[in-house]
């Protein structure tokens, strides 16, 4: 989690969305950073909600926007196959794991070393009832316009440059099982397709 207090913003950084490349290219700019650690790198929304936000609003700095991006469920699921295939997973490795063996297995809660904290995104944006709280969310496959926001809040230009990538593997699935996948992932999906921004100045509490 990045803030930049003048920005308005607070940035939750959701697993497998390219945030160690935003971290990178904004952190020398932000005044808190809660990082280098995954339980407080990767906070929650419900977690900023809960413990965060009434501080900064005690304190006065505020309103702050809260921002992530969210990548299409499938494919956040498949490059967490394609990351955890890394010699040094050890036991916990995807190496020897189809992908169609791995969703398989997520879908229905296997005990399995490879889906160690593997959670949903529904989970990192969502209260308990399901309600999305983050204020504003864009597409992970739309990076270019996600730097364009951060200019404009950081009132700095921004490049986003890749880092932390995944190992190149096939990732193949039976037609019935992507349609699983996508019924399982229905209100990730629901997020993705109608409520991300699509412009570099989405509706806003900081306005």
């Amino acid at each position: 989690m990045l803030l930049h207090v003048e920005g308005r913003f607070a940035y939750l950084a959701m697993t497998k969305t390219g945030s160690t490349s935003v971290e990178n290219a904004i952190r020398r700019r932000c005044h808190i950073l809660f990082t280098r650690h995954h339980r407080v790198t990767h906070m929650p929304a419900h977690h900023f909600e809960r413990y965060l936000r009434p501080y900064l609003t005690e304190t006065g700095i505020g309103p702050i926007d809260t921002v992530c991006q969210l990548r299409h469920p499938v494919d956040w699921l498949e490059s967490w196959w394609r990351y955890r295939s890394r010699p040094e997973e050890g036991a916990a490795s995807t190496a020897g794991i189809s992908f169609e063996s791995f969703a398989n297995d997520y879908m229905d809660r296997a005990d399995r070393p490879c889906l160690r904290d593997l959670w949903r995104p529904q989970a990192f944006l969502c209260d308990a009832s399901g309600k999305l709280i983050v204020d504003i969310v864009f597409r992970f496959e739309e990076m270019d316009l996600f730097a364009r926001f951060l200019s404009r809040r950081l009132d700095h230009p921004v490049t986003i440059e890749h880092h932390n990538a995944s190992p190149r593997r096939r990732a193949e699935l039976a037609p019935a099982t992507r349609a699983r996948l996508e019924a399982y992932f229905a209100p990730e999906l629901d997020i993705w397709e109608s409520g991300t921004a699509r412009t570099v100045t989405p509706p806003s509490r900081a306005a």
